[in-house]
This record gives C-alpha cells, sequence and structure tokens, in this order.
C-alpha cells in the first residue's frame, strides 16, 4: 500500500504566501502577496484616482465617473486576484454577470476611448505606487 500525501499537492505554505522553489538543486524562499494585500491596494487605487468611497461604488446609482471607477475596480480585481466572479461582485455591490459584462467592457473602452485608457493607466500607475510603498510584488 502506498502513501498518499492529504494535501495531493498543494502547498500548505502558498496560503500563508510563502513559496519554496528548486533553482539549481536548492531550494530559494520567496514571499508571495496575500491575496487581501493585492486586493486592497486595488481598491484603494481605484478610490484614490477617481476621488470616491467604497459605499458610492456599491450604490445603485449610475453616473459616468462611479460606473467607470466600478468597472475599472472590477476589471484590475479580475485580472490580478484569484477571486471569483461573485467575490469580486460582493466587493462592488453588483452580480457575477455584471463583472463579467464590466471587464469586457473596459477592455473594449481602452482601444475607442481615450479618457477610459487614461484612467485605466493612472489606476495602474496607483497600484504600482501603493505596492511598492507596502513592498508588495505586483506584475502589471
Amino acid at each position: 500500500m502506498s502513501f498518499k500525501p492529504l494535501n495531493r499537492g498543494i502547498n500548505p505554505w502558498a496560503f500563508a504566501g510563502i513559496a519554496f522553489d528548486l533553482v539549481g538543486g536548492e531550494k530559494q524562499f520567496s514571499i508571495r502577496p496575500n491575496e487581501f494585500q493585492v486586493q486592497d491596494i486595488i481598491i484603494e487605487a481605484v478610490l484614490d484616482v477617481f476621488n470616491t468611497s467604497i459605499d458610492k461604488i456599491k450604490e445603485k446609482g449610475r453616473s459616468q465617473k462611479i460606473r467607470q471607477a466600478r468597472q475599472i475596480m472590477q476589471y484590475y480585481l479580475r485580472e490580478y486576484t484569484t477571486l471569483s466572479l461573485s467575490d469580486i461582485g460582493k466587493q462592488t455591490g453588483r452580480d457575477h454577470a455584471t463583472v463579467l459584462y464590466s471587464c469586457k467592457t473596459v477592455i473594449k473602452d481602452i482601444s475607442v476611448s481615450k479618457d477610459v485608457e487614461v484612467y485605466v493607466n493612472k489606476v495602474r500607475s496607483a497600484i504600482a505606487k501603493k505596492a511598492k510603498t507596502r513592498r508588495v510584488k505586483i506584475i502589471l
């Protein structure tokens, strides 16, 4: 009878943000950013760029500024976290289908509208700046 580990290949240290890699036959130790750190950085960056609050993002209102902020937040949360569409929707006060539609809209609008492209780039810069000050590595 052979022994099978209970974790079935899942690295238990991955949940703590710790990674071990074999490089040249030696174990290399590195720290990965915590999922919550990345999520908080993205949310704060969007709120700062659009000068708004999370309560306004979650409201049912449809003003262009708030809608754009919400869509860009959903886009970055989908791209740079492992959150499900439903979880992203809970963060932004929408359902999973709206999150999916928002992400597709941002991708389409980047190529069509210079304004959206400018906001997406501003948010990307804000994310990079916040990640650097918190010493969190996010590859944008």
